[in-house]
């Protein structure tokens, strides 16, 4: 179990242990993987243009041809790290990703997918992707304060339950911290509501060290909700740990 010591940094909380794992995780291949797996891919392997004609038939549907989802409930796959792209589709053919999503489409789905090479040019495809863009701040009163409560647990934390800023891991931007870490970034709501879900049930346990689970689990439904309401309203961007104040949203 990771240490939950805290420490303060301009007002905000981070939790050490969550950082101290997140340096290892960078450190270490995060699983076994066919030879060429995550490797082949930070050195630059999947062909976009095959991964693209691939997609055509496989993913779109889902997925949209801009990666993009049309269908909501679905992640929007754009500009999303590649390691992470590949390492999902890996969980889901192992099964180790079955929460009720994958289960009922992706476990399915990626026994269409012809071997690694085909895969690495599917993650190159989507990968290169202009990512989500932005979803604009709430204005009504009830969604704006939700908004902000999501805010507020994003980049600070809820210290009287040992929640970490989800920024130590997902970067300040929501741009994610390869490879362990997606980027968040304009990711749909719906989406966002079902997987913290599941990791707060425990349904989804794909996660290094359990880390989401831990996390999620001591959120309760309104806090699951208020960050998916703010992080979606999240630029992306290159990814960093800190923000300067006056560009935070």
């Amino acid at each position: 179990m990771m240490g939950r010591r805290w420490f303060g940094m301009d007002g905000r909380q981070f939790a050490s242990g969550v950082l101290v794992v997140s340096m290892a995780l960078l450190a270490v291949p995060s699983h076994a993987g066919p030879k060429n797996g995550v490797i082949g891919v930070i050195n630059g392997g999947g062909n976009p243009e095959l991964g693209k004609a691939d997609a055509k038939t496989m993913c779109i549907v889902c997925h949209g041809a801009d990666g993009i989802s049309p269908v909501n409930g679905f992640p929007d796959l754009a500009g999303q790290w590649p390691q992470y792209l590949l390492k999902e589709l890996h969980n889901f053919a192992s099964k180790k990703r079955d929460d009720p999503l994958a289960k009922g489409t992706m476990i399915d789905a990626v026994k269409t997918i012809h071997g690694e090479t085909e895969m690495q040019d599917l993650v190159a495809f989507f990968s290169s992707l202009a990512p989500p863009k932005a979803k604009p701040v709430p204005t009504k009163t009830k969604d704006l304060a939700m908004w902000k409560a999501g805010k507020n647990i994003f980049y600070g934390g809820i210290r009287a339950t040992d929640v970490p800023a989800c920024e130590a891991c997902h970067s300040a931007t929501g741009a994610g911290i390869p490879p362990e870490f997606p980027r968040l970034a304009g990711q749909n709501k719906t989406y966002l509501v079902e997987q913290l879900t599941y990791f707060h049930d425990g349904t989804r346990a794909n996660d290094p060290n359990g880390i989401m689970r831990d996390i999620a689990g001591r959120l309760d439904k309104q806090e699951i909700l208020a960050l998916a309401t703010f992080i979606p309203t999240l630029s992306g961007g290159a990814p960093t740990t800190r923000l300067p104040a006056s560009q935070r949203r």
